[in-house]
């Protein structure tokens, strides 16, 4: 349908390690390792936080969910360095650290099949954070019912993306192996012209999205598949327990 080969190879890279100290109001200390093709996201509550990479290039992009997908503010670095940042806004922020050292390699997990369809992460948690820790949720306690929520369903891709056959982070462009990232999922909420649309020029920032004219494929969570259109929000579809009215 897309016109592509479906398939990811890519040049051996380099896993980047350090550490996210927060130092205020409280001191918690989390290590990390951000392999190729696998961005890293952690999740902050506002405080005075230090970013130490102990080897490069990385890049650092810092998100407020409520913008959509979109950054607002980004941070390079070509070396070990570090970034000493007050982190304010809600405890549901985050920021996403990503390896610039190369993509994966053909026969590793960074090289392989792609999926046009991501899953639901609203799912696993009441914040749709992508590669959390795994809930176990089961039918049952989807209490918006199983017929009002979207299990998995049509992501957007960029036209000019359909023929690319190398890896890219942290968007669209990863294997299936690389679980736990937007290349398997959207934890955008589709609410928007901008979040909730048919493919074209505009690059991939966790939309969800199509290439039919008129809405995507969704597949519920009991085991049906509805076409929704792009002009129906699919806030309510994606969160399984906030009570919200379906169209």
């Amino acid at each position: 349908m897309r016109s592509r080969p479906g398939y990811f190879t890519g040049t051996t890279g380099t896993p980047v390690n350090g550490t996210v100290r927060q130092t205020n109001p409280v001191s918690v200390t989390t290590p990390f390792t951000v392999n190729p093709g696998s961005p890293y996201q952690f999740d902050y509550t506002p405080g005075s936080y230090s970013i130490i990479m102990n080897n490069g290039p990385v890049k650092i992009e810092f998100y407020i969910r409520s913008h959509n997908g979109v950054p607002w503010v980004t941070y390079s670095s070509s070396t070990s360095a570090g970034l000493s940042i007050g982190l304010g806004a809600g405890g549901s922020d985050y920021f996403i650290i990503t390896s610039l050292g190369g993509g994966g390699g053909t026969g590793t997990s960074d090289a392989g099949p792609a999926t046009d369809f991501g899953i639901n992460p609203f799912i696993n948690n009441q914040t749709g954070t992508v590669g959390g820790a795994n809930t176990m949720r089961t039918l049952t306690n989807i209490t918006d019912g199983t017929s009002n929520t979207i299990l998995m369903g049509h992501m957007y891709v960029p036209v000019n993306e359909y023929a690319m056959t190398t890896a890219s982070t942290p968007n669209a462009r990863l294997a299936i192996f690389r679980g736990g990232t937007v290349g398997t999922s959207r934890n955008g909420l589709g609410d928007s012209g901008t979040t909730w649309l048919k493919d074209g020029s505009a690059i991939a920032l966790n939309q969800w999205g199509s290439p039919m004219d008129d809405g995507g494929l969704m597949a519920m969570a009991d085991g049906s598949v509805r076409m929704i259109r792009y002009n129906v929000p699919l806030t309510n579809y994606l969160k399984p327990d906030d009570g919200g009215n379906v169209e």
